[in-house]
C-alpha cells in the first residue's frame, strides 16, 4: 500500500474514533481449512510442505499445516493451499 494511502485511511479511522492500523495490512481470507489467500505485496520467507512464512510488510504471516502448496503467487498477492492447521501473525 503506498503511504499516502496508508495515511488517508488512519485520518479516515481517526476521525471516525476507530483505532490505529485498521485500515491497513494485508488482507487474509480463510476458505475452511482447505485455502489461504492473502492479498497485497508478500514476499515468501521461509517455504516447506509443512510451514510456510510470509512478509506482508506490516507484518508476518505464519501459516502451518500439512501438504501446503503455494498455488498463486503474484504481485498482488499468493494463495496458500494444503491441510491449514494455523495461521499466526509476528
Amino acid at each position: 500500500m503506498k503511504e499516502s494511502t496508508r495515511r488517508g485511511f488512519e485520518k479516515i479511522g481517526s476521525a471516525l474514533g476507530m483505532p490505529a492500523g485498521l485500515f491497513c495490512g494485508a488482507h487474509i481470507e480463510l476458505h475452511g481449512s482447505r485455502e489461504a489467500v492473502i492479498d497485497g505485496r508478500c514476499a515468501v520467507m521461509q517455504y516447506t510442505s509443512q510451514f510456510i512464512k510470509i512478509n506482508t510488510g506490516d507484518g508476518i504471516v505464519l501459516i502451518n499445516g500439512a501438504r501446503l502448496c503455494i498455488d498463486r503467487m503474484c504481485a498482488d498477492g499468493i494463495t496458500v493451499s494444503g491441510c491449514i492447521k494455523s495461521v499466526e501473525f509476528e
